[in-house]
């Protein structure tokens, strides 16, 4: 069905004009000599320039006529409709003010507890800073005690890394590296200072580095003096 105006030109100086349907009668008013085209279907006049032109008029005519109709649809809308829209969105506003009250009210609960714990943790954190610092005080006696132990494990990890045929000519290094830091567990010991770890490093045999390697790893005078306790 058609749905708009439209005209185009036929054969003999004819016309033929396309009408939605809703349109016809008022067409058939205006263009009273107008024939049906049941093959275009569509309505034939003279094609003169008349007829044109009352043509493009009509089509005004009926635009404004169906905007108004439009408007008068709108307009007619029911009240109970609008109250009915009105009802929801009063009960979407309601509902959202009630979500909003009891977010503050859960805010205003949480805030002394979120301040309680964030007080909780800045203690805690400085109590760990404090202890961090009292350990590190309490081991530089123990690092000064354990200097050139650092030079000793370097010389171990990199004998760790030597090919199997170098090893024999390397192992005495590493022999000696050991000594030193057995005497130096011996010394600690004497006082009243035990590492134990220090102790596996200077017993550990050398030609075994799955055995050394993980004994090494992250392995410094600082962190030997982290772990010493008394003897």
């Amino acid at each position: 069905m058609r749905t708009s105006f439209s005209s185009s030109a036929a054969a003999n100086n004819k016309l033929t004009l396309y009408v939605p349907f809703e349109y016809k009668d008022a067409f058939r008013e205006l263009f009273k000599t107008a024939r049906w085209d049941s093959f275009l279907e569509g309505w034939e006049v003279a094609d003169t320039t008349a007829n044109k032109n009352k043509f493009e008029r009509f089509k005004e005519l009926a635009s404004s006529a169906a905007g108004a109709e439009r408007l008068a649809k709108t307009d007619e809308t029911s009240v109970e409709e609008m109250e009915r829209v009105e009802a929801t969105l009063s009960k979407r506003i309601e509902a959202a003010k009630a979500r909003s009250a009891a977010a503050k009210a859960a805010a205003a609960r949480l805030a002394p507890l979120v301040a309680e714990k964030h007080e909780a943790l800045e203690q805690m954190a400085r109590a760990a800073d404090a202890a961090e610092a009292e350990a590190a005080a309490a081991a530089e006696p123990i690092v000064e005690a354990l200097a050139s132990v650092d030079d000793n494990l370097q010389v171990l990890a990199r004998f760790t890394r030597v090919p199997d045929y170098l090893r024999s000519s390397k192992k005495p290094a590493a022999v000696d590296a050991q000594r030193f830091l057995a005497k130096k567990y011996s010394a600690l010991l004497a006082l009243g200072i035990e590492i134990p770890k220090l102790k596996e490093l200077a017993e550990v045999n050398p030609n075994r580095p799955d055995r050394l390697k993980p004994l090494l790893e992250g392995c410094s005078a600082e962190t030997l003096a982290r772990s010493a306790k008394a003897a």
